[in-house]
């Protein structure tokens, strides 16, 4: 007799037809929503081979069409892309998964709150080729995904960082990060500002992604993220705003944070330009609200 899919519990797909058209082979999931009298059984993927995690996929029928339970050995996601708890941070973030860490060698979930913690600690290789260590993470408060055939959006929020999940830099350029200046609503649609130039669009470019819940991953930005970045700030001698490329920084925060003054967004942190003038031009990231499309490279 087959099984309730409960709360924790992981699965594998299985590979007929169905999950064939779908594109979801090769991923391992885990419940993060019970089917009940008033709420949709919800499945989240853990790892990432081909686009990215946390993607939940509308289902028809019986699930157990598409997925049997089974045990994911901690081996199983190495090299795959994984979401883990920074021990040092508590932060939630993204990379590649290097190797475990421990004596577990099944993965088992644990119910914590809103969070569902593994017993496999992993290493873990950041986009911005971090090495961080933290326990394999899993939310079960649900987003992005179909409830009565109505998706839900996610909502990014004015000030937030985020990046391309599918963003391909070049060998010796650093990610490209952007930060939401309107929020999408009945009326509005999200625009972002582009915070440091990369191989698309420079410094201060806004633009409007076409598929925001798909394409985009909300992040922390860290001061060091921004050093040889081309910038932009509004310097504190003339209060001008400029840009150059970053040499220095100074912020007593771990992550940067932004804080709306009149139609500009200013973060926490100040940058320090490569500057001959024998005043340092030194500021605080600006990024400016009103709404332009046509600065592309």
């Amino acid at each position: 007799m087959k099984t309730q899919f409960k709360l924790g519990k992981t699965y594998g797909v299985k590979d007929n037809a169905k999950t064939r058209e779908l594109q979801i082979n090769g991923e391992y999931l885990i419940v993060i929503q019970e089917k009940s009298d008033s709420k949709n059984l919800i499945i989240q993927t853990i790892n990432s081979r081909k686009v990215y995690i946390e993607k939940t996929t509308q289902i028809y029928g019986n699930p157990f069409d598409y997925y049997d339970e089974v045990q994911i050995r901690a081996m199983d996601i190495l090299q795959d892309e994984i979401c883990i708890k920074d021990n040092t941070t508590g932060t939630i973030i993204y990379g590649d998964a290097k190797m475990h860490i421990g004596e577990n060698k099944i993965i088992e979930f644990t119910s914590i709150e809103n969070d569902l913690i593994a017993n496999v600690q992993y290493e873990i290789e950041t986009l911005s080729g971090e090495r961080l260590t933290g326990f394999l993470y899993c939310t079960h408060q649900p987003k992005n995904y179909y409830l009565e055939n109505v998706k839900m959006k996610t909502k990014f929020k004015l000030g937030q960082v985020v990046r391309f999940k599918n963003y391909k830099s070049n060998e010796n350029e650093k990610e490209a990060y952007f930060i939401v200046i309107q929020e999408e609503d009945n009326s509005n649609q999200l625009v972002l500002n582009t915070i440091n130039t990369n191989s698309i669009y420079t410094t201060g470019t806004t633009i409007v992604p076409e598929f925001p819940d798909e394409d985009l991953r909300v992040v922390e930005l860290r001061p060091y993220h921004l050093i040889d970045q081309e910038i932009t700030i509004k310097e504190t001698i003339f209060n001008d705003v400029v840009t150059g490329k970053c040499c220095f920084f100074n912020s007593d925060n771990y992550t940067i944070q932004f804080k709306q003054r009149g139609n500009i967004l200013v973060s926490d942190a100040e940058f320090e330009f490569y500057s001959n003038i024998k005043y340092k031009l030194m500021g605080p990231l600006c990024i400016r609200m009103d709404y332009k499309n046509n600065n592309q490279k």
